[in-house]
This record gives structure tokens, sequence and C-alpha cells, in this order.
């Protein structure tokens, strides 16, 4: 499904833009697993820190 929304910098600001709930909401990470790049979901809610 695409979701049409307004410029949005946060995957909750795109959540409440779209009239969703962010834990309904997920959006892709990308990471490196054994170097080589990936992409993971999670729910728009989740705080990533990868400091």
């Amino acid at each position: 499904m695409t979701i049409s929304h307004s410029p949005a910098y946060t995957s909750q600001e795109i959540a409440e833009a779209a009239g969703i709930p962010g834990k309904e909401l997920a959006k892709t990470v990308l990471v490196k697993l054994d170097g080589a790049p990936a992409m993971a979901g999670a729910p728009s809610s989740l705080e990533i820190d990868f400091g």
C-alpha cells in the first residue's frame, strides 16, 4: 500500500498525517549485516539509536 502525505521528517509525523496510529505503521531502516547492506522493518513508534 502507498500512502500519500505532506512532507514529514519522522515516521511518527507520517503516521499522524496519514491518520494512522504510529504503532500500526512500519518504517524501513537500512543496516549492515556481516558487512553487507540490508533492510529491516520496525514499527514507526520505535525510536532507534544508532549512536
